[in-house]
């Protein structure tokens, strides 16, 4: 997994920015020095009190069950002998401690 390096040349403090509309949503205008590397990646933001916390988004695994199943049977026995089931009396008062 890619690291995100910090950049080193952000300025020291609170920088001015302005907000505007775009269609029916607000947007905020992002100065250079705090811009993402690409505008093809995906951010979340989160209200903290008075602040917004705008971050990139977490990767999701969503449909990595789905790609597992596509595998079907072969995946499921791939490299794997299983020993047979332990049978166990759960009842008994005489276990291994």
């Amino acid at each position: 997994m890619a690291t995100n390096p910090q950049p080193t040349n952000l300025p020291a403090g609170p920088q001015p920015t302005r907000l505007f509309r775009n269609g029916n949503s607000q947007a905020v205008r992002i100065p250079r020095a705090f811009a993402f590397e690409s505008d093809k990646i995906q951010v979340e933001i989160e209200r903290q009190g008075d602040a917004l916390i705008i971050r990139r988004a977490k990767r999701r695994l969503n449909g990595l069950g789905a790609a597992f199943r596509e595998l079907g049977p072969y995946f499921e026995d791939f490299g794997r002998e299983q020993p047979p089931m332990e049978t166990r009396d759960w009842e008994s008062t005489d276990r291994k401690r």
